[in-house]
């Protein structure tokens, strides 16, 4: 989360890679009213460009100067912007480098969604040929979404649309990461369980193991391990005694002789469908 405001009625800088000046906007600095046009001017430079390269051997493989020099004629000629000395960014800044085709922006997000608000900065990256530019938060550089210059056009996108794309997008994965981290940090369920067999009380724990998934019996008094029920479903609200006590029943020797004697006469001769 940023922790200041961005300035809605400031300017924004415009830098072209490679050239020393940089263009300060006289009035507007958000991306809905300077993204396309920035986009645009620098794809008609450099097809511009590519074009004279084509027809002009002598010019070498160094289209992206003429490029540049093509692009600052326009930026020039452009009421909206002016040419400053200044290397000082605005919070809102544009880069067009003509050499790679790739085009950078920070910008603030400010968004509600969910009784939640949300205002921090983020860069725009992508290639001008391609059309398509993904969304990094600017703190960790994490690619929060990808939109096209058709999805540009939308009304109010980069005010509006974009910043709830991404406050949707950083909620959804906060839930997803603490889901996770909740699931990992839980330990696993160990069940303790008193049981009365034959009129004594046997003390058990039971706990399920994370390979095979069986539920593993433990002595509870000691805790030592006497072996794993049974595969198949069991109903633990009526069934788990029944399974107990076959599973005590198939051969615990040194759990059932802690046993009173009533006991393990009453678990030994219980009928076997029990």
């Amino acid at each position: 989360m940023a922790g200041k405001l961005p300035d809605a009625s400031g300017s924004a800088t415009v830098e072209i890679q490679g050239v020393a000046k940089q263009f300060r906007t006289r009035t507007a600095a958000d991306a809905d009213a300077l993204f396309l046009p920035l986009v645009a001017t620098a794809k008609r430079a450099m097809a511009i460009a590519d074009e004279v390269a084509r027809t002009n051997s002598h010019l070498g493989k160094s289209p992206d100067l003429l490029a540049r020099t093509y692009l600052v004629g326009m930026m020039l000629e452009d009421p909206a912007f002016m040419i400053s000395g200044n290397s000082a960014r605005e919070d809102n800044h544009y880069v067009l480098d003509l050499e790679s085709g790739s085009f950078y922006s920070r910008m603030w997000i400010n968004a509600a969604h969910e009784n939640r608000s949300l205002l921090m900065q983020a860069e725009t990256v992508g290639k001008m040929k391609e059309g398509l530019y993904e969304v990094r938060d600017l703190r960790n550089k994490t690619t929060l979404l990808q939109f096209s210059e058709q999805d540009a056009q939308q009304p109010h996108f980069f005010a509006e649309v974009l910043p709830q794309r991404c406050m949707v997008e950083i909620m959804e994965r906060e839930r997803s990461t603490g889901l996770a981290n909740v699931e990992a940090s839980v330990d696993r369920v160990k069940i303790s369980v008193s049981l009365r067999i034959a009129g004594a009380v046997v003390m058990l724990a039971l706990q399920r193991d994370e390979e095979n998934f069986c539920w593993v019996v433990y002595d509870g008094r000691s805790n030592i391990k006497l072996g794993n029920l049974p595969e198949g479903d069991v109903d633990h609200c009526n069934g788990l005694v029944e399974h107990v006590t076959a599973f005590l029943r198939s051969g615990h020797r040194h759990f059932l002789d802690a046993l009173p004697a009533n006991a393990r006469r009453g678990i030994l001769a219980a009928p076997k469908g029990r």
